[in-house]
């Protein structure tokens, strides 16, 4: 089970890399793997800002985007080397990139988004130990 920190450290290297880099054209610089492996290294407050920084960079990307350039295709980069050396079964894969519609990649970043959104408010009603209810609805 990965924690709340390593949730939110993955969901803004995600973002990052698919809506700045991706579709805002900046450099791309993520390390999928340490996400999941960055222990205890990030402040509470750091990584709120980080979260913010990489959303106000978003904004200006999404920002800019017509509603004639939702069906245009770009790439989202990756490291290879990264990427196989994390799932369990390597594909190795030997391109560094995947090309998919703006509005596709809008709608999967939401829905990752939801995912680990969902994980994070069932880690954090598990790690509150008191009546109050964090989500405003008891279900």
């Amino acid at each position: 089970m990965n924690s709340i920190g390593n949730l939110c450290l993955h969901l803004a290297g995600n973002e990052y890399q698919h809506f700045v880099s991706g579709i805002g054209g900046m450099p791309f610089i993520r390390t999928r793997t340490n996400e999941f492996t960055k222990n205890n290294g990030i402040s509470r407050i750091e990584l709120v800002k980080q979260l913010n920084d990489v959303r106000r960079k978003s904004s200006n990307v999404l920002e800019q985007i017509a509603e004639t350039n939702l069906e245009k295709v770009i790439s989202i980069y990756y490291s290879s080397e990264d990427w196989n050396s994390m799932v369990v079964r390597p594909s190795f894969e030997a391109e560094s990139y995947f090309s998919k519609s703006i509005n596709t990649i809008l709608i999967q970043v939401c829905e990752h988004y939801s995912y680990h959104t969902g994980q994070i408010v069932t880690l954090s009603k598990l790690l509150n130990d008191n009546q109050n209810n964090i989500t405003g609805t008891f279900h």
